[in-house]
């Protein structure tokens, strides 16, 4: 994923950028809003890392 992350930025990438899978967890809702959360939060955190090499 920070490979990913790092081409998007080479290539100055400025859409969306949408967890489509996200893991299971237990006792997690039918839609997966635990794990979603989690995802959203470690891209994010992805995207800040990478523009600390811009």
């Amino acid at each position: 994923m920070l490979e990913a992350m790092l081409a998007y930025k080479r290539v100055e990438f400025e859409g969306c950028i949408i967890d489509d899978h996200v893991p299971a967890s237990i006792d997690d809702s039918p839609w997966g809003h635990r794990m979603r959360a989690y995802a959203a939060g470690y891209i994010q955190a992805l995207i800040k890392d990478v523009d600390k090499f811009s």
